[in-house]
């Protein structure tokens, strides 16, 4: 999900940000695992989740706001994961090579 900020309002769309590969990582290429293991979540992005959080921390966050942090946070852990699982599949290819 691509979470967009423009003239007040939020929207999303279930597009992959990036053209970051989709599918189970097994299947990927290892140019696509790299892709996927050295990639971040978008730079406008990342600073609204920034604001949220420290919003969340002064206790000033709006109910729509609330929202949205929840989906920025949803995310940014989807993302995590994603890399993770493409580095373990790497280093899974690493360790399968003969010496």
């Amino acid at each position: 999900m691509v979470l967009k900020y423009r003239d007040g309002n939020w929207s999303s769309s279930s597009a992959v940000p990036s053209g970051l590969p989709l599918g189970p990582v097994k299947k990927l290429s290892e140019q696509e695992l790299q892709k996927l293991a050295k990639s971040k979540m978008p730079a406008a992005q990342q600073r609204w989740l920034h604001i949220l959080l420290t919003k969340q921390a002064e206790e000033t966050l709006t109910q729509s706001e609330k929202q949205v942090l929840q989906k920025l946070h949803r995310l940014y852990t989807q993302g995590t994961i994603r890399k993770s699982e493409a580095l373990a599949e790497l280093k899974r290819r690493e360790l399968q090579q003969p010496n």
